[in-house]
């Protein structure tokens, strides 16, 4: 149990007052307020000399309990209880304190003991007294205990501080400027820095020399903030014994003396590596692309500002598209086009070497800096080595993946001054190129940003078009050349832009690719289209089957058998009166998948095209292969029967192939009057040109019908 040092070195007694008013209970009260924590034993007893109350050091000193009821003179030895019971006595019937020194036992052993009687009153009576002993053997015995116990405490803390400074990742120390030494070096320092704390203390090693060498400058300048009073918080880097580096926050708090001269540091040091590391890889994946590895936007941008601050050197930005890059994700999916784009990458990659700063800006986009360049064709020849690069088949699993690409082209400073001039003016030369149908390098021109607001505007106003109904039908008849009797209508797209007057599919169908909002236009036109049957069906008109061009993206759609079923059946339409035109873009990427839909729809009735045959990538063997109902020789090799030999070869062979396969066979794009008359001459059945019809409005074409 603990005993507090007194206040007072000064003995006294207890004197209660005489008040009749005070109770038993506010004499005890006052008692055990006084004397609580009092060194020597004190006790509170009645008339008769029982104890009713003794204090901690009572318990301590003389091992009084609370819980039985003792006459105060067993504390002394025999031969003095009875003077100490008469001094105790007199104390009652004089009303003073009376003191006598008797004989008693305590730890076993005789000793000395002071005592002293104070008498007090309860309703004015006489009740008892309070008993002070008082042992001075004992409380030299107490001094010694309670001065060895705060010694131990101390020891206790010093251990346990010891213990906490070793058992942190931190590092305390603490310098003396006046002395220029270390006071106070925790092992937490051996941890951070791979040094014993003694050679700082001793210092064998000064803190300054293992600052690592970067970072000194910007570490004196920091502490000089010191001798202003100024606590401080930076971070470093030190160089270890075994040559590593670590990154340390430093928080040091200044001591000034009275004149304001600088005389003591304390500070605290804790390994930052981990957290800087830590950051340096959020901050990469916030710049780079996590996919390519390669820097974002955000990069781009800093990279093009501090090269227009330097203005050293002319430099070219080359802003480049995959082209039908759409194609392979949405028919492949997201897995083997972001092989592609990984593959794409690499090859970018190459170009790094070269000065270049390669980016991804999104999707299929991708920037290069071109850095320095002196001249346009400089820039133009960076383009061409990059299709050059790009040029060599992707092979990913069992898939060969031709690449194409456009880039447009901007020139610091001419096209620009800033960091967004530059990269929107080399997108607005990549939308040119893309509007000669890819595959293209374009340089950007002042009047380049007139077309690029006519894209904006294509751009912003598709999403509003089906909503606005402003999509329309065209039909262009298909002829039998022998009778001059229509035999089908191709259905083709017109958008009735509200600011940019009629617009052909060339014009907006690229845009709606790569939004994927071909694929909602798709499904306006197979409704559409049977809707225009449905109307000539009730008006008892002459009807004749209508093909529509049908994206890839929608053909490899997974619901696109039920959605054509119920459509067909919405509006009791015979499947014969529909045909689907499809591009051998569409067998590029997984030709069993294609098969399977063209069989399902063959079932059904609806009949399969295969348009701009001769294009792309053609091949025989998606004639041979696939059960295709009519086959339709791309306009390219039409326009040139009359000229080119080879043409007008590879158009009667495809004619005759066709026929001995049973499959119809339409010439598009028939403009003039001899290449019918060759057309005729090779047995072709089925025309499609301007030589009979171009695409008309759903009323002119109604009256080709009649």
């Amino acid at each position: 149990m603990e005993i507090r040092k007194r206040k007072s070195s000064r003995f006294f007694p207890f004197v209660p007052s005489k008040d009749p008013g005070q109770t038993h209970q506010d004499h005890l009260g006052s008692f055990k307020a006084m004397y609580h924590d009092y060194p020597d034993a004190a006790f509170f007893i009645d008339k008769e000399g029982s104890i009713l109350y003794g204090n901690d050091a009572s318990q301590l000193l003389f091992g009084y309990t609370e819980d039985t009821e003792e006459d105060f003179t067993r504390y002394f030895i025999h031969n003095d209880r009875g003077s100490a019971k008469t001094l105790f006595q007199q104390a009652i019937i004089d009303g003073k304190a009376q003191r006598g020194s008797y004989f008693g036992i305590q730890a076993g052993k005789i000793v000395e003991i002071l005592s002293i009687f104070s008498p007090f009153y309860f309703n004015g009576i006489m009740a008892g007294a309070s008993l002070i002993l008082h042992v001075p053997e004992q409380q030299t015995a107490l001094k010694k205990f309670q001065y060895e116990e705060i010694q131990r405490k101390l020891a206790e803390v010093e251990d346990r501080k010891n213990m906490i400074l070793e058992s942190i990742d931190a590092g305390i120390w603490a310098y003396d400027v006046k002395a220029n030494r270390f006071m106070i070096c925790s092992e937490g320092n051996r941890k951070i820095t791979g040094r014993d704390p003694v050679d700082f203390l001793t210092n064998k090693v000064i803190w300054k020399d293992i600052v690592y060498k970067e970072d000194l400058e910007k570490y004196e300048q920091t502490q000089s903030l010191l001798s202003e009073g100024k606590q401080i918080r930076h971070e470093y880097r030190i160089c270890r014994p075994d040559g590593s580096i670590r990154w340390v926050s430093d928080q040091t708090i200044p001591r000034l003396d009275d004149d304001q001269n600088l005389i003591w540091l304390n500070g605290i040091i804790t390994d930052i590596t981990e957290h800087k590391l830590l950051l340096q890889k959020v901050q990469h994946i916030s710049y780079h692309d996590s996919l390519t590895n390669l820097p974002k936007r955000r990069l781009l941008e800093n990279r093009l500002e501090t090269l227009i601050q330097a203005q050293h050197e002319k430099f070219a930005v080359l802003y480049l598209d995959l082209d039908r890059f759409k194609y392979i994700n949405d028919i492949l999916g997201h897995t083997l086009a972001d092989e592609v784009l990984l593959q794409v990458a690499l090859r970018l990659r190459a170009f790094q070497e070269k000065g270049c700063f390669v980016s991804r800006m999104s999707g299929d986009e991708f920037v290069i800096i071109h850095y320095p360049v002196h001249s346009r064709e400089e820039a133009i020849q960076c383009a061409e080595q990059i299709f050059s690069t790009l040029s060599e088949p992707i092979h990913i699993d069992a898939y060969e993946l031709p690449l194409q690409a456009s880039i447009g082209i901007s020139m610091f400073p001419e096209d620009g001054d800033s960091h967004i001039d530059l990269i929107k003016n080399a997108h607005a030369a990549l939308h040119r190129g893309r509007e000669k149908g890819g595959r293209s390098i374009e340089v950007y021109t002042k009047n380049i940003n007139v077309k690029t607001e006519k894209v904006f505007l294509i751009e912003s106003g598709l999403q509003k078009a089906l909503k606005n109904e402003e999509f329309i039908l065209h039909y262009q008849p298909k002829m039998d050349i022998e009778s001059s009797r229509i035999v089908g209508a191709e259905a083709l797209i017109r958008w009735q832009h509200p600011e940019l007057g009629l617009m052909s599919p060339g014009e907006f169908i690229s845009v709606a690719e790569k939004t994927g909002l071909i694929l909602d236009i798709g499904d306006w036109v197979i409704k559409q289209a049977c809707v225009q049957l449905k109307l000539w069906m009730n008006e008892g008109l002459p009807v004749v089957p209508i093909s529509i061009n049908i994206s890839p993206q929608r053909f490899m759609k997974y619901d696109l058998i039920n959605y054509i079923t119920r459509t067909l059946d919405i509006f009791q339409i015979p499947p014969a009166l529909l045909e689907l035109e499809i591009t051998e873009t569409h067998f590029l990427y997984n030709e069993e998948k294609v098969n399977s839909i063209i069989q399902e729809l063959r079932n059904i009735g609806i009949r399969i095209a295969l348009d701009d045959f001769g294009t792309g990538f053609s091949s025989l063997t998606h004639i041979k292969d696939f059960q295709i109902d009519t086959l339709k020789i791309d306009r390219s090799f039409i326009k040139e029967i009359e000229t080119n030999k080879n043409h007008a070869i590879l158009v009667e062979s495809l004619i005759f192939l066709s026929d001995r396969l049973g499959i119809d066979v339409i010439a598009e794009g028939v403009e003039t009057q001899k290449q019918l008359e060759f057309l005729k001459a090779t047995q072709c059945k089925y025309v499609q040109g301007y030589v009979f019809s171009k695409p008309l409005p759903v009323e002119e074409f109604i009256c080709l019908l009649e």
